[in-house]
């Protein structure tokens, strides 16, 4: 039997997640200006993923430094749709 999505959503590493990734967007907010354009999200969201790909691709990866990095990732990519007020896609 497949779970709700509300089920889905209460998973606790998940909230955790999504809470670590908006205090990251939070800390991103207070010091940096907002994202002006397509091009410059493009090259915010591709430095944070060049520095997961960094501990990705070591022989030794540091899980900590990993996550952290994925959260700066996920943070970067939703003010990139905040900033340039993308249309939202309910599907």
């Amino acid at each position: 039997m497949s779970r709700s999505i509300a089920e889905i959503i209460r998973e606790p590493l998940r909230n955790r997640f999504v809470d670590d990734q908006i205090f990251s967007l939070t800390k991103a907010r207070i010091k940096h200006a907002p994202i002006h354009s397509c091009h410059e999200g493009y090259a915010v969201i591709l430095e944070e993923l060049d520095e997961v790909w960094e501990i990705v691709r070591s022989q030794f990866p540091n899980m900590a430094a990993l996550r952290k990095e994925l959260l700066h990732t996920a943070a970067m990519c939703q003010r990139m749709a905040e900033d340039l007020n993308l249309p939202v896609d309910n599907q």
